[in-house]
C-alpha cells in the first residue's frame, strides 16, 4: 500500500539514485589508474556472490521440502557390513554394537597376501565366527578397490536394499597420536560418503593409554 506523498518520495530517490551514480562514475572515470577499478570488480563480484548463495539456499529448501500428506517413513531392509582389520578389541567392540542392531552381518577383511587372509581365516574360526566372513584380495594394497567391488555386487543382488557400513575406529588419549593412525578410516568415510544408498556408522574405540 502507497502512502501519502509517495511521489515526492519516488521523486527524491530517484534524483539520489541518479546523482549518486554520476558521482560513481565520475569518480571510477577519474580515479580508474588509482585503483578504483578494485572497487568496480569487487563490489559487482560480491553481489554476485551473494546472489549464488542465496540461490543454493533457495534449491536445498525446495529439494528438502516434502508433503506431509504424501511424504510417509518407509522400513527398508538394512544389509550391515562391518569392516575388520582383525580380531582385536576395536573389533570386538564394533561387532558387540552392530549386533546390537542386527543378527545379519557380514564382515568384510580386505587382505593383501595369501597369508594373511589364510591367517584371518584360521583365527576367525578360533574365535567362534561371531557373523559371516567374506574375505577380499587386494593386489595393489588398496582397500577401496575390492570393497567397491563388493559393494556393487550387493547392490546388484538386492537392489531395494540400504547398506550400512560399519567402520570401528580407536580414539587416541591424546590428540597428536591421531596423525598416525585412523587414515585408512577417513579415506573410506570420505569415498563411501558420495554412494547414495550407502548409510556410514563410525563406531568409536577409547583408548586408555
Amino acid at each position: 500500500m502507497k502512502g501519502p506523498n509517495w511521489q515526492v518520495k519516488l521523486a527524491i530517490n530517484s534524483v539520489g539514485l541518479f546523482v549518486t551514480s554520476i558521482v560513481t562514475i565520475i569518480f571510477a572515470v577519474t580515479k580508474f589508474s588509482d585503483g578504483a577499478w578494485v572497487v568496480l570488480v569487487v563490489i559487482p563480484a560480491i553481489i554476485l556472490f551473494s546472489l549464488a548463495i542465496y540461490k543454493h539456499y533457495q534449491n536445498v529448501a525446495n529439494e528438502l521440502r516434502i508433503d506431509l500428506s504424501s511424504f510417509k517413513p518407509e522400513t527398508n531392509k538394512v544389509v550391515t557390513i562391518v569392516l575388520v582389520s582383525g580380531t582385536h578389541r576395536v573389533v570386538h567392540h564394533t561387532l558387540s554394537f552392530a549386533k546390537s542392531m542386527s543378527e545379519d552381518l557380514i564382515a568384510v577383511y580386505v587382505g593383501f597376501d595369501d597369508e594373511s587372509i589364510e591367517k584371518m581365516e584360521e583365527k576367525w574360526e578360533e574365535w567362534g565366527t561371531p557373523c559371516r566372513l567374506v574375505v577380499l584380495k587386494s593386489q595393489y594394497r588398496s582397500v577401496l578397490e575390492p570393497l567397491s567391488r563388493f559393494i556393487k555386487l550387493v547392490e546388484a543382488k538386492e537392489p531395494s536394499n540400504h547398506i550400512q557400513i560399519v567402520i570401528p575406529q580407536f580414539i587416541p588419549k591424546k590428540w597428536w597420536h591421531n596423525l598416525l593412525h585412523n587414515q585408512t578410516a577417513l579415506l573410506l568415510r570420505f569415498w563411501l560418503i558420495r554412494q547414495k544408498e550407502v548409510v556410514i556408522t563410525t563406531v568409536p574405540y577409547h583408548l586408555r593409554k
